[in-house]
């Protein structure tokens, strides 16, 4: 009886850690859509020199504030959920957990950044064709030259990081949490005294931490390998492009919630294919050839510049906000205020910039089924965009702003002309549809505990997850 309990008792607790996992994120996930919203119009070509900005001067340093207030948040994603899973996960905690969880944060990071040279091997010197390249790519999209290292342009590789992105700081906040229950109250000796209880934990977090960093340092590039290598030549050898599409959208939805999507996403936009300028320069990858506007000569066959981003427009405009508009209906009547302000920003944010974290993170770990839904229907999306010859691009990501600052080229090479471009809003229609109607009708038969929606079942789970 026993031994046939156990299976029972451990779906509970995991059922119990993805629960309170889920819980943990909604603090940092309610700050994404306006960071998201101030770091999409803080661009060049909103309100920045190529946009609003070239008209109305003034416009061009509230562009440059907007972008870096919203980035300062962006980019710290991975710290702002260290905290709120170190919170979310330790009992009694207060302010010397969170403290904890950022000086561990800080110090795997750290880890990370120096380890990388090591483990991953520092860049050559660029070549004069590179140097060349790069600057005439610059003509044709809006780069900066100095940062001309994170986005592999002209086969451009500079110092790689190792990075895990929210991944890591989940980790490190799970890290931090279980020190906490374990370490806040010790006595250390009388001479030491001082650092016993509360000031021990982020003593403790810092050398976890630094170890925590060199393990996950040392088999990153297994993840580099799989993802990247394994990947391309999947792509690649599939020597189908509707197939590739399906692929990638597939594995970088995957990979999402561990913050390594963007190991996959080096493989299309930056490295498959080349093509050749208007200057008569060679570009690398879907991102630098849509840009200037070059089919090029690409594998798989049949591939054309748009191919791997143009499914993610549908997505992002139609499908997203209906799972947010399917998780509010799905709330209790008591939380649907709460509910209805996190979904409604969350898919503002989806549908003009792109930006999806805000609901993808509100059901990714809580709700893991509707996540494998979620990616399937991305990689459906992919493949019929590129089976029907749409073609799309983003300088940002795949929002209403991107889709029609990039109309034009959109049009020019998608096979139908301004007639595919502007099938991405009826496919973006039909997305929102399936989605609000998968969404809700899994949540209500399998009662998934989606925000707003605690579970008989959870509650107890939580309840006794210290127990």
């Amino acid at each position: 009886m026993r031994r046939n309990q156990r299976p029972h008792r451990l779906r509970g607790r995991a059922f119990s850690l993805a629960q309170r996992l889920g819980r943990s994120l909604m603090l940092p996930i309610a700050v994404l859509p306006i960071a998201a919203i101030f770091v999409r119009f803080g661009q060049s070509d909103m309100l920045g020199q190529n946009g609003l900005g070239a008209s109305v001067t003034a416009l061009v340093p509230v562009a440059r504030v907007l972008a870096a207030a919203g980035n300062a948040v962006m980019e710290n994603i991975p710290l702002l959920f260290a905290v709120g899973v170190a919170i979310g996960f330790a009992r009694k905690a207060d302010g010397t957990t969170a403290l904890a969880a950022i000086i561990g944060y800080f110090t795997f990071a750290g880890v990370e950044r120096s380890l990388s040279p090591l483990i991953l091997g520092k860049p050559g010197p660029l070549t004069n064709e590179q140097v060349t390249c790069l600057r005439n790519a610059s003509k044709y999209i809006s780069i900066d030259y100095e940062a001309k290292d994170s986005l592999g342009l002209c086969g451009i590789h500079g110092q790689e990081l190792i990075t895990y992105g929210v991944f890591g700081g989940i980790v490190v906040g799970l890290l931090t949490a279980y020190l906490w229950a374990r370490f806040y109250k010790t006595k250390l000796p009388a001479a030491l005294a001082f650092f016993s209880g509360r000031r021990f934990v982020p003593i403790l977090a810092t050398t976890a931490c630094l170890l925590l960093g060199v393990a996950m340092a040392v088999i990153y590039p297994l993840f580099k390998a799989i993802f990247t290598d394994g990947l391309g030549a999947l792509m690649t050898e599939s020597n189908n492009s509707v197939l590739a599409a399906g692929i990638f959208g597939l594995v970088q939805r995957l990979l999402l919630p561990f913050g390594l999507h963007h190991i996959a996403n080096t493989v299309p936009y930056f490295t498959l294919g080349t093509c050749t300028s208007p200057t008569g320069e060679i570009l690398h990858g879907d991102f630098s050839c849509f840009f200037a506007g070059q089919a090029g000569s690409f594998r798989p066959e049949g591939y054309v510049p748009g191919t791997y981003m143009a499914g993610q427009f549908p997505i992002m405009m139609g499908g997203l906000p209906g799972a947010a508009l399917a998780m509010y209906r799905c709330a209790r009547s008591g939380q649907r205020k709460r509910v209805g302000a996190l979904m409604a920003s969350g898919a503002i944010a989806s549908f003009l910039t792109g930006i999806t974290e805000p609901i993808e993170f509100a059901f990714a770990y809580a709700a893991v089924p509707l996540y494998f839904i979620h990616a399937l229907l991305v990689s459906s999306s992919m493949m019929i965009c590129a089976g029907l010859g749409i073609r799309g691009g983003y300088s940002f990501s795949a929002g209403g702003v991107d889709y029609l600052l990039n109309f034009t080229r959109s049009a020019q090479l998608s096979t139908s002309g301004a007639t595919g471009t502007l099938l991405m809003l009826v496919l973006a229609a039909i997305y929102f549809v399936i989605y609000y109607l998968l969404f809700t009708g899994a949540i209500k038969y399998f009662n998934i505990a989606t925000p707003g929606r605690p579970t008989k079942r959870s509650e107890r789970a939580g309840a006794q997850a210290y127990m």
